[in-house]
């Protein structure tokens, strides 16, 4: 088996800085208005208790990843880590994968010349894996939050925290099979 890249995010532990949505804008060149990676505020219980929980949402890097199904171009597919790209020299920007994609995650770029006018979304720092370094939200995670590894050994961080920890994936009745976890509490729950 080789590698299957994933990703963990402890929700116990985001303070909500968005330094994950700021250095990915930063490192991928994404514009000030589109968002590959992005942090949502969910609100939970009522006075005189309420709770707020942080969300660092991106591409789940889906095992079934239903906007890769219908790209009738194949600008979207696998590649053998396990991680959904997108080929901007294919891609004609139909729309069909973002229409599809339930997580919300892909966008038409409108900033960046090297993407503009190309779908585009989170990728895990390609650039960065290649470099033996980790994507740019974990490296500049404040709250020591997220985790990305290899799903497929057993040693990785992120293998032994979906193992000992209450984890939850987003968005189960659509059955892609999602490489992103959440870690989550009883009181707090990721939508």
């Amino acid at each position: 088996m080789g590698v299957r890249y994933g990703f963990v995010v402890d929700l116990r532990r985001c303070t909500g800085c968005y330094s994950c949505q700021i250095s990915c804008k930063s490192e991928n060149g994404v514009t000030l208005s589109q968002f590959r990676t992005k942090l949502q505020t969910v609100y939970q219980g009522n006075y005189p208790a309420p709770k707020s929980t942080f969300v660092s949402l991106r591409c789940n890097q889906c095992e079934n990843p239903v906007c890769a199904s219908k790209c009738p171009v194949k600008a979207t597919y696998k590649i053998d880590n396990g991680i959904t790209v997108v080929d901007t020299e294919k891609c004609i920007a139909c729309g069909n994968c973002i229409a599809l994609c339930p997580y919300g995650a892909r966008y038409i770029d409108k900033g960046n010349p090297e993407r503009l006018n190309k779908v585009d979304k989170c990728d895990y720092c390609q650039h960065r894996l290649a470099a033996g370094l980790q994507p740019a939200c974990v490296t500049n995670c404040f709250g020591k939050a997220m985790y990305f590894g290899d799903l497929n050994d057993p040693n990785s961080k992120v293998s032994q925290l979906i193992k000992t920890e209450k984890v939850q994936v987003l968005k189960t009745k659509f059955n892609t099979d999602p490489k992103c976890f959440y870690i989550v509490d009883d009181k707090h729950k990721a939508e």
